[in-house]
């Protein structure tokens, strides 16, 4: 869970606002005290789930992202993303073969992999029917 020391945006789930929304995670995360490396490993892997979110998660119609950042009850910096569209657990989804060559991996799936490598932890909860995922980093 994020602690009382948080700061959270609500944004419609769109391209053109996930700048605003990659700036709030930096501004958090150097708050935080997160260094440089980590600072842009958080915001890599954020990029990665919001794009997703944007891209799939509302199929048609619209529907708000909130993006809430601060730090942990063990000083982990969290980045939490909720959003009401479909359920959609991405640490369920099938990791890509990257020992396979270029020509035998299937398309997608890397990002995820990619975002579970930045981070030090991922956690996944459907509640009220909203889908929640918290990328941990430690300080």
């Amino acid at each position: 869970m994020v602690s009382s020391e948080k700061g959270r945006v609500t944004l419609p789930a769109a391209l053109e606002n996930l700048e605003d929304f990659k700036e709030f995670i930096v501004q958090n995360a150097e708050k935080a005290g997160l260094d440089p490396q980590k600072t842009m490993e958080m915001e890599l892997a954020a990029d990665e789930i919001l794009t997703n979110i944007i891209s799939y998660a509302y199929r048609g119609t619209s529907g708000d992202i909130t993006v809430t950042c601060g730090t942990d009850e063990e000083g982990r910096f969290v980045v939490e993303t909720a959003d009401a569209g479909e359920p959609f657990n991405p640490l369920l989804a099938d990791m890509p073969d990257v020992s396979a060559s270029l020509e035998q991996r299937e398309i997608g799936g890397l990002g995820l992999f990619l975002v579970k490598k930045m981070v030090d932890e991922t956690r996944y909860e459907r509640r009220n029917a909203r889908n929640i995922l918290r990328l941990y980093k430690k300080v």
